[in-house]
This record gives C-alpha cells, sequence and structure tokens, in this order.
C-alpha cells in the first residue's frame, strides 16, 4: 500500500502531512524491572594443574636455594682448608729458616770458641808458674803481694832457657815490694812434673846442693 501523499495537481489547499511513525508507548510505572543478565567475574579460576605447577616450582626454589647453600659452604670449608695448608707451609718453612739460622749460629759460636781458647805456650806457662811462685810471698812491711818482674837471658834476649831434654827451664826475673824496684835479678830453676811447671828453688847464683838434689842440668839455652 502506498502512503505516499497524492501530490497536489494545482493551485490550492493542501492535505497536511501523516508522520508514519507510531507514538511512544507510556511506560508504565509499577511494571517490574527486568531480570539483569549476569555479570560475568573478572577472576579466572585456576585450575588443579596451575596448583600443581605452582607446587614444582616451590620445591625446585627449595632445592635451589638448598643446593646454594650446600655448594657456598663447601667452597668456604675448601678455601677455609686451603688458607690452613698455606699458613702450615709458611710456618714449616719459617721453622726451617730458624733451624738452619740456628745451626749457623752454632757453627759460628763453635768456630769463635775455638778461637778464644788458645792453648798457651810453653813460654807462658813456665813464666805463669814462675809469677805464682813469686807473688805467693809477701812483703812483710805491707802485708801484700809481691810484684813480679820480667828479665831476659843471653844475647839473645830470651824469657825462657830449656834443657837439651826440654825438662828443665830458667827464667830470670825481679820479685820485689814495688815494680822497677833495684833489687837484684834471680834466677828460678823449674822442671815439668806430670803436666805443670814447678818452681824448684831461685837464686842470684847456681845451688850446688840443690842442683844434685834435682838432678838440674847445668846448660840451658
Amino acid at each position: 500500500m502506498d502512503l505516499k501523499p497524492p501530490t497536489p495537481r494545482g493551485p490550492g489547499p493542501q492535505a497536511p502531512l501523516v508522520d508514519p511513525t507510531p507514538p511512544p508507548v507510556a511506560e508504565d510505572p509499577f511494571k517490574p524491572d527486568a531480570p539483569k543478565p549476569p555479570v560475568a567475574s573478572g577472576k579466572i579460576k585456576k585450575s588443579g594443574s596451575h596448583k600443581g605447577l605452582k607446587v614444582f616450582l616451590i620445591i625446585v626454589l627449595i632445592l635451589g636455594l638448598f643446593s646454594a647453600v650446600g655448594y657456598g659452604t663447601f667452597y668456604w670449608q675448601h678455601q677455609h682448608v686451603d688458607r690452613l695448608i698455606t699458613q702450615r707451609g709458611e710456618l714449616q718453612k719459617q721453622i726451617a729458616d730458624q733451624q738452619a739460622h740456628m745451626t749457623e749460629m752454632e757453627a759460628e759460636n763453635a768456630k769463635l770458641t775455638k778461637e778464644v781458647t788458645v792453648t798457651p805456650t810453653t813460654d807462658e806457662l813456665v813464666i805463669t808458674a814462675t809469677t805464682d811462685y813469686c807473688q805467693a810471698a809477701v812483703d812483710p812491711t805491707t802485708a801484700k803481694a809481691l810484684v813480679y818482674t820480667q828479665g831476659t837471658s843471653g844475647t839473645a834476649k830470651k824469657k825462657v832457657l830449656y834443657s837439651a831434654d826440654k825438662k828443665f827451664a830458667t827464667v830470670t826475673a825481679v820479685c820485689a815490694p814495688a815494680a822497677n824496684a833495684k833489687d837484684p835479678s834471680k834466677t828460678y830453676y823449674l822442671k815439668y812434673s806430670g803436666k805443670d811447671w814447678v818452681v824448684l828453688y831461685a837464686g842470684t847464683a847456681a845451688d850446688a846442693t840443690a842442683t844434685k838434689l834435682y838432678n838440674i842440668p847445668t846448660k840451658f839455652e
């Protein structure tokens, strides 16, 4: 059915236009609201597989943590042992150095002791025995030991003369209350007895009785 209004064919009054849109229906204010469609929740429900994966990852994480701690402890202990081994080696080297140094010191000490311990000569032994014999006496005025002054004999100016068999010796010296005294020098006759030299007698001239008694030779050089 054609609802288009007829086109007027000439002048004259035109018919009013009719709106084909039906009038709005008035809404009933007492009509209940239509039920709303359910709104989908934004949270996604986790499935059981997701929970298992989470537990697995936690276990792996814990195992990894324990492994890291264990490796760190092992590494620290290994480093500590290495340090102790190094320190022990250094201490052993220090001890060896100290022992070597002590050995060197002992050798040097033995060498010095050997050098210091000098065996006295026969002349020194004879003169020492004569000095002791002189200083065994005292000056009656001062009660002090007499002073020993060494002299020489012959043109060679020897301090000690010996017999041919080296068992007797003579020493020329002055034994007086003071040094450089005007007292005449005496000749001391000594004999080697055992390991020591012993003074037999002293005089300004040879004593025939003592010479015969001790069988002292008459020639010394």
